[in-house]
């Protein structure tokens, strides 16, 4: 039997997320240095213990808003391949699109995105997430490699090879 009703997960999982957002912001224009619970809360337009309420301390709240930072990377980057293979774009129109893709990403994003890859050193506990981040880069580089290979053996088997291979890249 549940002890909350669904609601409150609901609302408690919105809250959680709004504090991460909050975080990632925070990190974004101030650093990790930066970073703090009160900092967080006023951020979010929230009470400062909320913060220990969702998250045991400072480094977990840091680990899990720079994994979403992570998450969000990875997804535009994913997205922005299978719109590739899908619509079959030359190896130049798919540069353009890629570009487009990491130029589209919000400002708050980036400056995370590069503090995760600062931070690794000082915080082995960000090394998932900033690997998360190179694989879906990899995966992009291995895609152009395809485009490049496919289109000089057979254009017509570009589409196939490049759905294989993000099929069971994806997977990883």
């Amino acid at each position: 039997m549940a002890i909350r009703p669904a609601t409150h997960r609901a609302s408690g999982q919105a809250r959680r997320a709004q504090l991460l957002q909050a975080a990632v912001e925070v990190i974004a224009n101030q650093g990790v240095g930066g970073a703090s619970h009160r900092a967080i809360a006023k951020q979010a337009g929230m009470p400062l213990s909320t913060t220990s309420y969702f998250f045991a301390s400072l480094d977990d709240l840091m680990t899990a808003a720079l994994a979403v930072v992570a998450d969000r990377v990875a997804t535009r980057l994913d997205e922005s391949i299978r719109t590739i293979v899908q619509d079959n774009m030359t190896a130049e129109a798919a540069i353009d699109h890629l570009i487009d893709t990491l130029l589209g990403s919000s400002s708050e994003d980036v400056a995370a995105q590069f503090e995760i890859y600062l931070e690794c050193a000082r915080r082995p506990q960000l090394q998932s997430a900033a690997h998360q981040i190179m694989v879906s880069f990899e995966r992009a580089a291995e895609l152009f490699a395809i485009v490049s290979k496919a289109k000089e053996e057979d254009p017509g088997q570009f589409t196939q090879r490049g759905l294989l291979h993000i099929v069971r890249e994806g997977s990883r």
